[in-house]
């Protein structure tokens, strides 16, 4: 994914992209990335379901403390049992970063 960004977007100054991430779900970003961690797991949905966090690590020139971001492939449509399933793997993925604040 970096690569491609580079290709399509490429930064100035000679700069590249970091990406992380599984097959189905990436987080790219034009400042170095850490704590990456990264989970597939079957929700009982039937199609397992992937959940990736990182820490992007901003310049102090641009913000004072650096960006948790969480990606997330849930379950999708609107029916109750949907929007159930959804709760568990949002709940996986954000403990972490709860943990931390």
């Amino acid at each position: 994914m970096a690569r491609l960004l580079d290709e399509a977007l490429p930064l100035p100054d000679g700069q590249t992209w970091y990406a992380y991430g599984q097959p189905v779900i990436v987080i790219a970003s034009r400042f170095p990335i850490s704590m990456q961690a990264a989970r597939t797991h079957g929700w009982g949905g039937g199609v397992p379901r992937t959940q990736a966090m990182a820490l992007l690590n901003l310049p102090d020139s641009l913000a004072a403390a650096d960006l948790h971001v969480v990606c997330a492939h849930l379950q999708s449509r609107s029916q109750p049992k949907d929007i159930l399933a959804r709760q568990p793997p949002s709940t996986t993925s954000c403990s972490p970063i709860r943990c931390r604040l």
